[in-house]
């Protein structure tokens, strides 16, 4: 087990190792753009060249905002944005799925435990499903003594035996 620990050890500080060697790599090749020096071709670089005299915090937040892909050529841009913040934004419906209309019919007696379920994708008048049966996005997650549970991709249901109505 320590020559197992100790492995991992050695990958971490190698792993540490190497991502500090790429910082610092680009670094250099970042400093190297910025001083007009052509950066090698295997690495291609877009900071614009920067002089000694320019404000080195004004010049760089000036050529961020003018690579912006959210914001057009003109000023249309901006108008946009500012009708778009005080419209109220629209609901987005999606449309709703038809959810079936299961019904639990009955629960056989196991281990495993199975149900008899109407409704089910696939089955006519009723299926038979274990734990773990799946079909249209439905899965059966558990099976109780009066409880089935179903899981779909945004809803949940819990089945239970309802006692048959007496004449």
């Amino acid at each position: 087990m320590r020559a197992l620990g100790a492995a991992l050890l050695r990958m971490e500080r190698a792993a540490w190792t190497v991502a500090v060697g790429c910082v610092v790599a680009l670094g250099a090749l970042t400093m190297s753009a910025a001083q007009g020096r052509p950066a090698s071709s295997a690495v291609r670089t877009s900071a614009p060249p920067m002089n000694a005299s320019q404000d080195s915090t004004k010049h760089w937040l000036e050529a961020l905002a003018s690579r912006n892909p959210f914001v057009g050529s003109d000023d249309t841009a901006s108008d946009a944005r500012d009708d778009a913040t005080e419209a109220e934004p629209a609901a987005v419906e999606r449309p709703r799925e038809s959810l079936p209309a299961l019904r639990l019919v009955g629960i056989i007696g196991g281990p495993p435990w199975s149900a008899v379920i109407e409704n089910w994708p696939g089955g006519a008048m009723g299926k038979v499903v274990l734990v773990g049966t799946e079909a249209s996005g439905l899965r059966v997650s558990e099976i109780g003594d009066n409880l089935v549970r179903v899981v779909g991709r945004d809803t949940a249901w819990a089945l239970r035996l309802r006692p048959e109505p007496t004449p």
